[in-house]
């Protein structure tokens, strides 16, 4: 037989004067123990009237959003208000919270800052008041940060495609309060942590310059100042700068000539680099499967990033050729992107697409020298004058191999190569250095605020 101890392990008693809500899930035992005094968030926050405006077809309005997992409020668009399809919006007012009602979970909450005081949101969004006297709103949105306290929110939420808070359920969830003055030590812990790791990022991002910058000095050559074409406009060549192409739509060519001032001979690829093609004949190929490298394995700073094995029987009629460790592969096909590595061993006698050109490794030169050159603003500019095509913009094998580079000895393209990979050693050290922090500083917080 069941005792009253046993039943009560089960069975959550809920006073008459606290029942609320008639949905079960509201009254569960939270795992989450916190550090601080738990409140309701009724508590901080209060429903407010909504101030409608007339929309008038003549004028702007910056429409509000807000992003998942406490990252705050963004505008979503401008839009002249004839292309508005609701006549009336609510106006953002300062240090309130902003949510959407139909799609609340997932920390989608934010705080009206000054720089989103004169936005709008629709008739699905909601503002509250924050009780700026009890609650910091910059602790309230870090709140929203922590997943495994969203978590137990959204056990709350209704609905399948859009789950949300009804605002009385919203009300009643629960959140550690410190004292104002714990949340503002609180808060600066976070954001001093936060700091390092956008100083960390900034300086990373100089370096990249730098790069560049480095490569161009080395060669001698000024940074292209190339303005922009402008449809509907004139624009004027110099017939020594049109080169072999008839296209308008090229703009400046300045990169041909800027080049030509180098203070190193200038070659084509095709006169500098051996450029290869290694058949794949899937019918002599000796395994059942094989490992396929494609365009969308290629990352533009870390090389290739991911293969796929697949098997002969269904290899694709890209996979035509084979590819060797040192190669150099050129993707082709929307070349800004950027999609060159270096083979590395572990992709050796990988198969690739047809996208790529490959350049076969030699003492004759170095290929991670042109690996960064053809990087730089002088590569991608010429594979942009070469480019043909409208939704899948690509360069040819024949043009390709008509890109200009300035081709130093041997020795000085492998000292200038080793200083940029150094710099890119440091670059990535920054990198991880500030994910590190970014990381940290929502731990840290997380320590303060739970058991």
């Amino acid at each position: 037989m069941v005792n009253s101890m046993q039943i009560s392990k089960y069975i959550t008693f809920v006073p008459f004067a606290n029942f609320s809500s008639w949905d079960v899930k509201t009254y569960g035992n939270s795992k989450l123990s916190f550090n601080f005094i738990s409140v309701k968030l009724n508590s901080v926050l209060k429903p407010i009237k909504t101030e409608w405006v007339d929309i008038k077809d003549d004028e702007l309005y910056p429409i509000l959003g807000v992003k998942g997992q406490g990252k705050g409020l963004y505008i979503n668009r401008v839009s002249k208000g004839s292309e508005l399809t609701m006549k009336r919006y609510q106006k953002s007012k300062l240090f309130h919270l902003f949510y959407c009602k139909v799609r609340t979970v997932g920390g989608q909450w934010g705080v009206v800052y000054p720089q989103f005081e004169n936005s709008f949101g629709s008739s699905n969004m909601q503002y509250l008041k924050i009780e700026l006297d009890i609650i910091k709103p910059e602790f309230l949105e870090l709140l929203l940060k922590v997943k495994k306290l969203t978590d137990e929110w959204d056990k709350n939420a209704i609905g399948a495609d859009g789950r949300h808070f009804t605002l009385s359920t919203l009300l009643n969830l629960e959140i550690p309060l410190p004292t104002i003055e714990e949340q503002n030590r609180i808060v600066a812990n976070y954001n001093n942590k936060l700091q390092l790791a956008q100083q960390q990022e900034q300086q990373a991002k100089t370096l990249e310059i730098e790069i560049e910058r480095y490569l161009f000095e080395e060669l001698g050559v000024e940074k292209m100042i190339v303005k922009p074409f402008v449809k509907g406009v004139l624009n004027l060549f110099n017939f020594s700068e049109i080169f072999d192409r008839w296209d308008y739509n090229k703009g400046s060519s300045s990169v041909f000539s800027i080049l030509h001032q180098s203070k190193y001979p200038v070659k084509t690829l095709d006169e500098a680099f051996n450029f290869t093609n290694r058949s794949w004949n899937k019918k002599a190929h000796k395994e059942k499967t094989f490992t396929y490298v494609e365009m969308g394995g290629i990352d533009a700073g870390l090389g290739i990033v991911e293969s796929t094995n697949l098997e002969v029987s269904k290899a694709p009629s890209r996979a035509t050729q084979t590819i060797l460790t040192g190669d150099l592969i050129i993707g082709t096909t929307r070349p800004y992107l950027k999609k060159f590595a270096i083979v590395s061993e572990k992709n050796n006698e990988n198969i690739a697409s047809s996208a790529f050109q490959i350049i076969a490794p030699s003492e004759n030169y170095c290929l991670d020298y042109l690996l960064e050159y053809i990087k730089s603003e002088f590569g991608v500019k010429q594979f942009e004058y070469y480019m043909t095509g409208a939704l899948y913009p690509a360069i040819t094998s024949k043009d390709l191999r008509k890109v200009l580079i300035p081709f130093p000895p041997v020795e000085k393209q492998k000292q200038i190569s080793n200083h940029m990979n150094s710099l890119k050693i440091k670059i990535k050290e920054l990198n991880a250095l500030s994910a590190k922090n970014r990381d940290e500083a929502i731990v840290e917080f997380e320590k303060e605020i739970f058991n």
